[in-house]
């Protein structure tokens, strides 16, 4: 059986804030019981007063504002309480139908709105009809709408959404009222931003280079302050609405720490240990065969593991991974952070320090915040805490305790090894862009085809991973890490 009828206030208000999106629109006599239900105990807690505010702080008005205040600030750029009799009752006919009542777009129809409004509150006496007159004819400066909807985190908002839909349920994150505390820095992120599209706009005629991708961690925390998952979002030539730092790309050497960490951690070498730089070759399971040679094309001869990882010398680093073995690297990778390596050994084989698997951004960048936390894994983190409309907790902040998954010596000693200028001078030069003012480790990557640049750095204070390319695969110019990432 369909039933219908009008809703109360607060009926509505229980149905926005208790059921979801399919509920809400079912017409049977259950669904309404349910909803009346519901009503009364709202009615039992609140007073018709607190019931009003969080109805009307439901409302949609259009342009992405929900309530009142939010409407206020989109639409005239200041708060609730300082808007004029005019403002206020040009807002309050919107949410009948906010679409087609949009002052930008029909302001005219937004105006006939108004001047019912107007005439109601003539009719039950809030207004003497020269009041009514006057507010209808005082002329409403609009802001521009493109500098107060557009979304500065929009990638990092949709990676919110998909956290909250993974542990929620897509019913609670289409609900109107939640609150969500982030770890946001929107100084940082606005920073990243602009950062990354001023460079690939510079690169893009050097390098034939059209997209970025950057994450920022905060040691210790495995919180996200920023995210950005392409140069531009509304770029569609380059997928701009793809967030490439949950893309799977190839690493090439900037997956090498993790090598070194585990050969650190089980007391195979040191970074004192000397490793040979000659020519060899492996022969593969299926007889073909793998000689393993370095970027310069040059073969460096005796050099000490330090000097092998600062300057991502290949063939020892190859030969190191044969001697560790691919599943005990694997497994400190895994347990650093990189749960996208998620094949078996032999499907990776030797290349795998080479960056022949495939990694996000986000996991790269989380397994060197496991080397900037002193060896301890921490989970990536967006969400503080998510309260409904009612203040309640729905997502609240789960204190996570760190995981020692490498020694902190090992970690101290990756980090001594990419902050050492020196080491890495023979393959960077002395005063390249890696060189800080302040110490700070950090190692680049670039595919063999010029498909992928990395460059992944760390402080105490803050890790930053950054990918550069195409978001077609489309291959770079000659550029490396160092000069593209």
């Amino acid at each position: 059986e369909i039933t219908s009828g009008a809703s109360t206030i607060t009926m509505q208000l229980a149905r926005n804030l208790f059921l979801g999106p399919e509920q809400r629109y079912d017409q049977s006599v259950d669904r309404k019981l349910l909803e009346i239900g519901l009503a009364q105990e709202l009615t039992d807690l609140y007073s018709k007063a607190e019931l009003l505010e969080m109805y009307l702080n439901l409302l949609n008005y259009g342009n992405l504002a929900y309530g009142p205040q939010a409407a206020a600030q989109v639409y005239f750029g200041k708060n609730a309480g300082e808007l004029s009799l005019a403002e206020a009752t040009l807002l309050a006919g919107i949410p009948q139908q906010p679409a087609n009542l949009d002052p930008y777009r029909n302001y005219d129809a937004t105006k006939r709105r108004q001047r019912i409004v107007l005439d109601l509150m003539v009719r039950h006496g809030y207004l003497t009809t020269a009041e009514a007159d006057r507010a209808f004819a005082e002329p409403l400066a609009l802001h521009e709408p493109t500098a107060l909807v557009t979304n500065r985190a929009p990638h990092f908002v949709q990676y919110v959404i998909e956290t909250l839909d993974r542990r929620l349920g897509s019913g609670y994150t289409r609900r109107s009222g939640l609150q969500i505390k982030t770890t946001l820095d929107m100084g940082l992120q606005t920073l990243a931003q602009e950062t990354v599209t001023a460079r690939v706009n510079e690169a893009k005629d050097q390098f034939d280079l059209s997209n970025a991708a950057l994450v920022a961690m905060r040691p210790n925390s495995g919180e996200i302050v920023a995210m950005v998952g392409s140069a531009d979002f509304n770029d569609p030539t380059i997928a701009g609405q793809v967030n490439v730092a949950l893309s799977l790309r190839q690493p090439g050497s900037a997956i090498k720490p993790i090598l070194y960490a585990a050969a650190f951690d089980e007391n195979l070498i040191s970074p004192a240990t000397v490793l040979w730089d000659t020519p060899i070759t492996y022969t593969l399971a299926a007889g073909q065969s793998y000689a393993p040679h370095n970027y310069d094309g040059q073969f460096h001869g005796p050099v000490t593991a330090r000097m092998a990882l600062a300057n991502s010398y290949n063939v020892p680093t190859v030969k190191l991974l044969d001697a560790l073995s691919v599943a005990g690297m694997l497994t400190e990778a895994r347990e650093m952070g990189l749960r996208s390596l998620n094949q078996p050994a032999e499907w990776y084989g030797l290349s795998l320090t080479l960056g022949g698997g495939e990694v996000t951004l986000l996991d790269l960048t989380t397994a060197y915040h496991t080397l900037a936390s002193d060896g301890a894994y921490l989970p990536p983190q967006v969400i503080l805490a998510t309260t409904d409309a009612l203040g309640r907790p729905l997502y609240p902040f789960e204190e996570v305790a760190p995981r020692q998954v490498i020694d902190p010596s090992t970690a101290f000693l990756v980090s001594d090894v990419l902050s050492d200028n020196e080491a890495r001078s023979p393959a960077f030069g002395t005063a390249s862009p890696l060189l800080l003012s302040r110490p700070a480790a950090a190692k680049t990557g670039t595919t063999t085809d010029f498909r992928d640049n990395w460059t992944i750095g760390y402080t105490r204070y803050l890790i930053t991973g950054v990918w550069a390319g195409n978001s077609d695969g489309r291959p770079m110019r000659n550029t490396s890490g160092v000069t593209g990432a």
